[in-house]
């Protein structure tokens, strides 16, 4: 018997002893589509949808703020580097707090939800 089958082997027969632990065929049946997991998937789905989400916002923003507000190019240009450095801050903070924690999916989620709730809060 090959190594690799003797691990199999031997980790089917821990929910005999253990019985709250699955085996690994349940385990691996979490999988939906070439290896990719569900939770992947959703994720993948609802990316491009908060993308074109602000890629719809920022050619209106100068707009909004020179025709609306009466604001100067300046302030157009002030509030778009702040807007810049803030996000490139956010992502270097949370790519190092993600790979400190090596919680990935706790970190998105907070993310994507507070997007959401910045697209409903503006409309």
């Amino acid at each position: 018997m090959f190594v690799a089958e003797q691990v199999l082997v031997s980790l089917n027969k821990v929910p005999e002893a253990f019985p709250s632990v699955r085996s690994v065929e349940s385990a691996t049946r979490t999988r939906s589509f070439a290896g990719v997991s569900k939770n992947t998937v959703l994720l993948a789905f609802t990316s491009p949808f908060a993308e074109i989400s602000s890629e719809m916002l920022y050619p209106v923003l100068p707009i909004f703020l020179t025709q609306t507000l009466r604001a100067r190019g300046s302030v157009v240009g002030l509030v778009e580097g702040v807007a810049q450095a803030t996000q490139n801050i956010a992502q270097g903070f949370s790519g190092w707090l993600s790979d400190k924690l090596q919680k990935k999916k706790s970190l998105a989620l907070p993310g994507y939800l507070l997007s959401v709730a910045n697209l409903l809060a503006s409309t």
